[in-house]
């Protein structure tokens, strides 16, 4: 009887340890599924129409990013963390939007577009512009981009760090 009762336990306790190995990997699996379903995918666009420009910062992943840290350089000149700045020093352009990072952190949702910078010609009309100022504001477009680097740090919402995004614009 000892031998059988030896035996109920030896199972007992290989059950339980059986049980723990089981819920150790159902943890861990269930800790990488999560972080696959938060992790966010940062791309930049751009707008190229004959009467709307602009640059646009879009998350094509599924969770939330977090940016840490972003910054806009020109080639061998100034830094920000407003690209509407670094474009037409000399002229005064009012901008239909931009967005200035001035945060530790900032949030974009999956799917979400922030206006780095966009300017079209009914703001631009509205602001009292000349049609004629406003065909030459448009086709600088490009060269005002041209050479500006984008750098962008980012994380998903716990806390992972995503592989650091850097365009340059020719």
């Amino acid at each position: 009887m000892n031998y059988i009762s030896e035996i109920s336990a030896a199972i007992q306790a290989v059950a339980g340890v059986l049980s723990v190995i089981v819920a150790v990997f159902a943890i861990t699996t269930s800790m990488k599924f999560a972080a696959i379903n938060v992790r966010p995918l940062l791309s930049i666009e751009t707008m190229d129409y004959e009467n709307v420009k602009a640059v646009m910062l879009v998350n094509h992943g599924v969770g939330t990013a977090v940016i840490t840290h972003i910054s806009f350089s020109k080639i061998g000149g100034a830094s920000s963390n407003n690209l509407a700045q670094l474009m037409y020093p000399d002229k005064t352009i009012m901008w239909d939007d931009f967005s200035y990072f001035n945060q530790k952190r900032e949030f974009v949702r999956p799917g979400h577009k922030i206006n780095l910078a966009k300017l079209s010609e009914a703001g631009l009309i509205a602001s009292n512009v000349s049609k004629d100022k406003i065909q030459e504001i448009f086709q600088e477009w490009q060269k005002e981009l041209a050479g500006i680097e984008v750098q962008i740090h980012y994380q998903d919402v716990l806390g992972n760090k995503q592989e650091s995004y850097e365009r340059l614009f020719s």
